[in-house]
């Protein structure tokens, strides 16, 4: 008797436990909290690819860094100190000078191949489990409608999430800047700054990005926006 009571007492206990569970909303219930958990550690796990991009003088190297010691553990990368003695030479073996930013053999030849490098560097690294801080102008390629999906679409199979970041400075600001760091491959421009400041956008060209506007005298400290995003 005591054991065909025990088995009605459970038998009404689990008829009970299913009945209330069924009346639960979908996803409050056991096996969809289960699934969602499952998918938020799996988001967690995502590696990123960090893309700091804007115009020369914006400050993309001091806020890559930033984001670097921010976000750690993740490498930094600079297209720049990457590529720069690549491209000098490279520039002078097509009969160009070592500075050369604006021609069409820079341009044309010389550019694709710093974005190569630089994107297969970030990939190997990806690879490896590391995040990755990219620092590159990227305008020709945030202004390709298909670059960016493109470059998610890939890099979702990798479990990797893609994040713009695009550093905005106004006008004033960068010319300071680029004066201040005194490189030769700004001489074009800064000869040249109606014609160079007159084929430049200030403002994102993806309205995906984040923004971190570096200007001299914004409101908001740089240090407070990047806490917003990161």
């Amino acid at each position: 008797m005591w054991v065909t009571d025990d088995i009605a007492h459970t038998s009404t206990e689990q008829s009970k436990t299913v009945s209330e569970t069924e009346t639960l909303p979908i996803f409050e219930r056991p096996e969809a909290r289960a699934i969602s958990g499952r998918y938020h550690q799996q988001l967690e796990k995502l590696k990123k690819l960090i893309l700091v991009s804007g115009n020369a003088g914006s400050g993309k190297t001091y806020i890559g860094k930033i984001l670097t010691k921010k976000l750690s553990p993740c490498v930094y990368m600079d297209k720049d100190t990457l590529t720069r003695p690549m491209v000098e030479e490279l520039l002078v073996l097509n009969n160009s000078y070592p500075h050369d930013r604006e021609t069409e053999v820079y341009l044309k030849k010389i550019r694709p191949l710093e974005y190569d490098i630089l994107m297969k560097h970030a990939r190997e690294n990806l690879e490896l489990g590391i995040n990755v801080i990219a620092s590159a102008p990227f305008i020709k390629e945030l202004n390709d409608d298909s670059w960016l999906p493109d470059l998610k679409e890939e890099m979702e199979f990798e479990d990797v999430e893609v994040i713009v970041v695009w550093i905005e400075s106004d006008e004033n600001t960068m010319k300071k800047r680029i004066i201040s760091r005194n490189a030769k491959r700004d001489e074009w421009k800064l000869k040249n700054w109606q014609a160079y400041v007159k084929n430049i956008h200030i403002e994102s060209p993806i309205s995906e990005s984040v923004t971190i506007n570096n200007s001299e005298n914004y409101d908001t400290p740089v240090l407070s926006q990047i806490d917003k995003h990161f």
